[in-house]
């Protein structure tokens, strides 16, 4: 009998490791993310531009996530000077079931 439970507990370890794994890799689904690698178009010191990539499960957020991660790395870039900015979106995609937009943002002078 001992050697019953001891099976017993072994396959309900062995089942719960399963279904611990496929949840994890499905949370990460539903998780908002955007992509901090980007590319710089030098032009000018204040006019430059700069992409970033936002995936989210509807498309509205996505493209929400990849402008604000695009000024993001636009504000890293210039600092505290002031500038001008202008969005257009380069691509858009599914991946890992999401919706991704690559958006680039441009800056001027004021």
């Amino acid at each position: 009998m001992n050697t019953f439970k001891k099976g017993f507990f072994l396959a309900s370890l062995a089942v719960g490791i399963v279904i611990i794994q496929s949840c994890a890799s499905t949370s990460e689904r539903f998780r908002t993310r955007s992509l901090t690698d980007h590319s710089i178009k030098y032009k000018s010191p204040v006019k430059l531009k700069v992409t970033g990539i936002g995936c989210a499960l509807d498309s509205q957020r996505a493209v929400q996530k990849s402008r604000s991660t695009a000024d993001y790395n636009l504000r890293s870039i210039l600092g505290n000077r002031r500038y001008l900015t202008s969005f257009r979106e380069i691509d858009r995609y599914e991946e890992n079931g999401q919706i991704c937009v690559e958006t680039e943002v441009e800056s001027r002078s004021p």
